[in-house]
Protein backbone atom coordinates (compact mmCIF):
# COMPACT_ATOMS: atom_id res chain seq x y z
CA UNK A 1 0.00 0.00 0.00
CA UNK A 2 1.22 3.22 -0.74
CA UNK A 3 1.75 6.36 1.54
CA UNK A 4 -0.81 8.33 0.00
CA UNK A 5 -3.55 5.34 0.50
CA UNK A 6 -2.42 4.29 3.77
CA UNK A 7 -2.68 7.53 5.14
CA UNK A 8 -6.13 7.98 3.56
CA UNK A 9 -6.58 5.04 5.56
CA UNK A 10 -5.77 5.79 8.82
CA UNK A 11 -6.65 9.34 9.15
CA UNK A 12 -10.23 8.55 8.97
CA UNK A 13 -9.68 6.14 11.83
CA UNK A 14 -7.59 8.20 13.59
CA UNK A 15 -10.53 10.66 13.56
CA UNK A 16 -12.85 8.28 16.02
CA UNK A 17 -9.96 8.04 18.40
CA UNK A 18 -9.44 11.64 18.55
CA UNK A 19 -13.20 12.18 19.05
CA UNK A 20 -13.46 9.99 21.65
CA UNK A 21 -11.77 7.82 22.29
CA UNK A 22 -19.95 1.48 27.94
CA UNK A 23 -20.54 -1.92 27.98
CA UNK A 24 -24.94 -2.92 27.83
CA UNK A 25 -26.93 -0.76 29.88
CA UNK A 26 -26.40 2.40 32.07
CA UNK A 27 -23.40 4.19 32.64
CA UNK A 28 -22.02 4.15 36.36
CA UNK A 29 -22.78 7.02 38.13
CA UNK A 30 -19.01 8.48 38.37
CA UNK A 31 -18.68 8.15 34.89
CA UNK A 32 -22.27 10.03 33.85
CA UNK A 33 -20.99 12.68 36.43
CA UNK A 34 -17.70 13.79 34.29
CA UNK A 35 -18.00 17.27 32.95
CA UNK A 36 -17.39 17.48 28.92
CA UNK A 37 -16.81 20.86 28.02
CA UNK A 38 -18.38 22.45 24.76
CA UNK A 39 -15.32 23.35 22.95
CA UNK A 40 -13.47 23.87 19.39
CA UNK A 41 -9.90 23.29 18.90
CA UNK A 42 -7.36 24.01 16.51
CA UNK A 43 -3.95 21.95 16.02
CA UNK A 44 -0.94 22.16 13.99
CA UNK A 45 0.88 19.18 12.55
CA UNK A 46 4.52 18.46 11.66
CA UNK A 47 6.11 15.68 10.70
CA UNK A 48 8.04 14.16 13.68
CA UNK A 49 10.10 10.80 13.18
CA UNK A 50 10.45 9.09 9.73
CA UNK A 51 11.14 5.81 9.45
CA UNK A 52 12.88 3.03 6.60
CA UNK A 53 12.74 3.60 3.26
CA UNK A 54 9.34 4.41 2.75
CA UNK A 55 8.60 7.07 5.47
CA UNK A 56 7.95 10.51 3.83
CA UNK A 57 10.19 13.10 4.01
CA UNK A 58 8.03 15.78 4.58
CA UNK A 59 4.34 16.21 6.31
CA UNK A 60 2.16 19.11 7.81
CA UNK A 61 -1.46 19.47 8.75
CA UNK A 62 -4.58 20.80 10.89
CA UNK A 63 -6.77 19.04 12.91
CA UNK A 64 -9.89 21.13 13.76
CA UNK A 65 -12.37 19.14 16.65
CA UNK A 66 -15.87 20.93 17.62
CA UNK A 67 -17.89 19.19 20.25
CA UNK A 68 -21.57 20.62 21.50
CA UNK A 69 -24.19 19.11 23.51
CA UNK A 70 -24.30 17.92 27.31
CA UNK A 71 -25.72 14.49 29.24
CA UNK A 72 -29.17 15.49 28.38
CA UNK A 73 -29.31 16.24 24.53
CA UNK A 74 -26.34 13.86 23.41
CA UNK A 75 -22.90 15.21 21.63
CA UNK A 76 -22.74 15.99 17.99
CA UNK A 77 -18.60 16.35 17.22
CA UNK A 78 -17.57 18.00 13.99
CA UNK A 79 -14.07 16.82 12.97
CA UNK A 80 -11.66 17.67 9.85
CA UNK A 81 -8.13 16.62 9.37
CA UNK A 82 -6.71 18.12 6.33
CA UNK A 83 -2.70 16.64 5.86
CA UNK A 84 0.04 17.02 3.14
CA UNK A 85 2.49 14.14 3.03
CA UNK A 86 5.97 13.87 0.65
CA UNK A 87 6.85 10.60 0.09
CA UNK A 88 10.97 9.87 -0.41
CA UNK A 89 10.06 10.37 -4.17
CA UNK A 90 7.64 11.96 -6.30
CA UNK A 91 4.80 14.27 -5.48
CA UNK A 92 3.06 15.55 -2.46
CA UNK A 93 -0.02 13.74 -1.59
CA UNK A 94 -3.03 15.34 0.44
CA UNK A 95 -6.05 13.81 2.24
CA UNK A 96 -8.72 15.50 3.73
CA UNK A 97 -11.43 13.70 6.31
CA UNK A 98 -14.80 15.06 7.19
CA UNK A 99 -16.23 13.78 10.32
CA UNK A 100 -19.58 14.86 11.51
CA UNK A 101 -21.15 12.33 14.10
CA UNK A 102 -24.21 12.24 17.21
CA UNK A 103 -23.79 10.24 20.08
CA UNK A 104 -27.09 9.77 21.89
CA UNK A 105 -26.61 11.20 26.10
CA UNK A 106 -27.55 7.28 27.17
CA UNK A 107 -24.61 5.78 24.60
CA UNK A 108 -26.85 3.58 22.89
CA UNK A 109 -27.13 5.27 19.34
CA UNK A 110 -24.60 6.71 17.28
CA UNK A 111 -24.84 8.60 13.72
CA UNK A 112 -21.78 9.25 11.10
CA UNK A 113 -20.92 10.61 8.09
CA UNK A 114 -17.17 10.24 7.04
CA UNK A 115 -16.11 11.79 3.76
CA UNK A 116 -12.30 11.36 2.80
CA UNK A 117 -10.95 13.55 -0.63
CA UNK A 118 -6.99 12.47 -1.48
CA UNK A 119 -5.42 15.36 -3.75
CA UNK A 120 -8.71 17.22 -4.04
CA UNK A 121 -11.06 14.73 -5.59
CA UNK A 122 -13.62 12.91 -3.45
CA UNK A 123 -11.98 9.32 -2.00
CA UNK A 124 -15.19 8.05 -0.27
CA UNK A 125 -18.05 8.70 1.84
CA UNK A 126 -18.94 6.70 4.72
CA UNK A 127 -22.94 7.06 6.47
CA UNK A 128 -24.74 5.67 8.81
CA UNK A 129 -26.04 5.13 12.24
CA UNK A 130 -25.69 2.07 14.77
CA UNK A 131 -26.99 1.19 17.71
CA UNK A 132 -25.93 -0.87 20.87
CA UNK A 133 -28.62 -3.59 22.19
CA UNK A 134 -28.12 -6.36 24.66
CA UNK A 135 -27.77 -8.21 21.13
CA UNK A 136 -24.48 -6.72 19.87
CA UNK A 137 -24.32 -3.93 17.38
CA UNK A 138 -26.58 -3.12 14.65
CA UNK A 139 -25.32 -1.11 11.69
CA UNK A 140 -27.32 0.59 9.01
CA UNK A 141 -25.26 2.15 6.18
CA UNK A 142 -26.68 4.54 3.60
CA UNK A 143 -23.40 5.13 1.72
CA UNK A 144 -21.51 3.49 -0.20
CA UNK A 145 -24.49 1.69 -0.46
CA UNK A 146 -27.09 0.67 1.86
CA UNK A 147 -26.43 -2.25 4.12
CA UNK A 148 -27.51 -3.81 7.28
CA UNK A 149 -25.02 -5.74 9.78
CA UNK A 150 -25.47 -7.00 12.96
CA UNK A 151 -22.76 -7.59 14.99
CA UNK A 152 -22.77 -9.71 18.42
CA UNK A 153 -20.32 -7.57 20.03
CA UNK A 154 -20.63 -4.70 22.96
CA UNK A 155 -19.07 -1.87 22.01
CA UNK A 156 -18.33 1.88 23.07
CA UNK A 157 -19.01 5.25 21.34
CA UNK A 158 -15.84 7.74 21.06
CA UNK A 159 -17.69 10.30 23.73
CA UNK A 160 -18.82 7.11 25.93
CA UNK A 161 -15.05 6.21 25.35
CA UNK A 162 -14.15 9.93 26.71
CA UNK A 163 -15.96 9.24 29.89
CA UNK A 164 -14.82 6.05 30.72
CA UNK A 165 -10.96 7.27 29.87
CA UNK A 166 -11.54 9.94 32.35
CA UNK A 167 -13.39 7.71 34.71
CA UNK A 168 -9.83 5.39 35.41
CA UNK A 169 -7.50 8.16 35.48
CA UNK A 170 -9.62 9.84 38.47
CA UNK A 171 -9.79 6.37 39.98
CA UNK A 172 -6.02 6.50 39.52
CA UNK A 173 -5.88 3.47 37.01
CA UNK A 174 -3.56 3.50 34.09
CA UNK A 175 -5.22 0.81 31.62
CA UNK A 176 -8.77 0.65 30.04
CA UNK A 177 -9.41 -1.74 27.24
CA UNK A 178 -12.40 -1.66 25.22
CA UNK A 179 -14.01 -2.71 21.88
CA UNK A 180 -14.73 0.32 20.06
CA UNK A 181 -17.09 1.79 16.97
CA UNK A 182 -16.52 5.07 14.81
CA UNK A 183 -17.71 4.53 11.47
CA UNK A 184 -14.34 4.93 10.08
CA UNK A 185 -13.02 2.35 7.37
CA UNK A 186 -15.97 0.83 5.48
CA UNK A 187 -18.34 2.08 8.22
CA UNK A 188 -18.44 -1.60 9.55
CA UNK A 189 -15.39 -1.77 11.50
CA UNK A 190 -14.90 -2.56 15.19
CA UNK A 191 -12.10 -2.27 17.13
CA UNK A 192 -9.55 -3.65 19.98
CA UNK A 193 -9.03 -0.29 22.06
CA UNK A 194 -5.77 0.19 24.30
CA UNK A 195 -5.48 3.35 26.25
CA UNK A 196 -2.58 3.63 28.81
CA UNK A 197 -3.23 6.50 31.48
CA UNK A 198 -0.37 7.72 33.03
CA UNK A 199 0.07 9.77 36.62
CA UNK A 200 -1.65 12.98 36.81
CA UNK A 201 1.23 15.90 35.11
CA UNK A 202 2.39 18.67 37.38
CA UNK A 203 4.08 20.81 34.99
CA UNK A 204 2.71 23.71 33.42
CA UNK A 205 1.48 22.59 30.05
CA UNK A 206 2.88 25.04 28.28
CA UNK A 207 0.21 25.83 25.70
CA UNK A 208 -3.00 27.70 25.29
CA UNK A 209 -4.85 26.06 27.61
CA UNK A 210 -3.04 28.67 30.27
CA UNK A 211 -5.93 30.86 28.82
CA UNK A 212 -8.35 29.20 30.32
CA UNK A 213 -8.74 30.15 34.03
CA UNK A 214 -10.74 27.11 35.52
CA UNK A 215 -8.10 25.04 33.49
CA UNK A 216 -5.15 26.35 35.10
CA UNK A 217 -5.53 24.46 38.54
CA UNK A 218 -7.28 21.43 36.58
CA UNK A 219 -5.87 17.67 36.19
CA UNK A 220 -4.46 15.94 33.51
CA UNK A 221 -2.97 12.74 32.19
CA UNK A 222 -0.53 11.76 29.49
CA UNK A 223 -2.75 9.18 27.62
CA UNK A 224 -1.16 6.45 24.86
CA UNK A 225 -4.22 5.22 22.92
CA UNK A 226 -3.86 2.51 20.64
CA UNK A 227 -6.19 0.85 17.86
CA UNK A 228 -5.97 -3.05 17.39
CA UNK A 229 -7.23 -5.06 14.60
CA UNK A 230 -10.26 -7.15 16.38
CA UNK A 231 -9.51 -9.99 14.65
CA UNK A 232 -5.85 -10.03 15.10
CA UNK A 233 -4.69 -8.22 18.27
CA UNK A 234 -1.37 -9.85 18.37
CA UNK A 235 -0.23 -8.00 15.28
CA UNK A 236 1.31 -4.26 15.68
CA UNK A 237 -1.04 -1.13 16.70
CA UNK A 238 -2.85 0.11 13.14
CA UNK A 239 -2.19 3.23 14.86
CA UNK A 240 -1.46 5.07 17.89
CA UNK A 241 -2.38 9.07 19.25
CA UNK A 242 -0.77 10.38 22.13
CA UNK A 243 -2.52 12.90 24.15
CA UNK A 244 -2.67 15.26 27.27
CA UNK A 245 -5.81 13.99 28.20
CA UNK A 246 -7.90 17.10 30.72
CA UNK A 247 -10.36 16.48 33.12
CA UNK A 248 -12.78 18.47 31.30
CA UNK A 249 -12.40 15.90 28.10
CA UNK A 250 -10.33 19.04 26.07
CA UNK A 251 -6.90 17.06 24.63
CA UNK A 252 -3.25 19.06 24.04
CA UNK A 253 -0.20 18.30 22.53
CA UNK A 254 -1.33 15.40 20.45
CA UNK A 255 0.67 13.24 18.25
CA UNK A 256 -0.13 10.66 15.67
CA UNK A 257 2.06 7.48 15.35
CA UNK A 258 1.38 5.71 12.15
CA UNK A 259 3.80 3.43 12.03
CA UNK A 260 6.29 4.35 9.65
CA UNK A 261 5.98 8.25 10.72
CA UNK A 262 4.36 10.73 12.94
CA UNK A 263 2.52 13.81 13.16
CA UNK A 264 3.43 16.35 16.09
CA UNK A 265 0.75 18.28 16.89
CA UNK A 266 0.31 22.30 18.38
CA UNK A 267 -2.91 23.68 19.57
CA UNK A 268 -3.13 26.72 17.54
CA UNK A 269 -6.83 28.05 18.76
CA UNK A 270 -8.67 26.51 21.89
CA UNK A 271 -12.45 28.06 22.17
CA UNK A 272 -14.32 26.92 24.83
CA UNK A 273 -18.55 27.64 24.28
CA UNK A 274 -20.93 28.26 27.38
CA UNK A 275 -22.55 25.15 29.29
CA UNK A 276 -25.82 25.28 29.59
CA UNK A 277 -27.60 23.77 32.53
CA UNK A 278 -28.38 20.25 32.18
CA UNK A 279 -30.80 18.28 34.60
CA UNK A 280 -31.20 14.51 34.17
Amino acid sequence: MTIACRFSVLAAAASGVLMGAVLMGALPAAAADVPLVPHRAVYDFTLGKSEGPKGPVGAKGRIVYEIRGDACTGYAVNFRQETEVSPPEGEAHSADVRSATFEAADGKSFRFRIETRMNGQLDKTVEGSAERSPGGLSIGLTKPAPEKIDLGVSVTFPVQQTMRSLEVARKGGSVLELKTFDGSGDGKTVYHSLQIIGAPLTKPAGDLTANIAAMKSMKRWRVVASNFDLKNTDAPALYSITFDMWENGISSNVSIDYGTFTLNGKMSKLEVFPVKPCKM
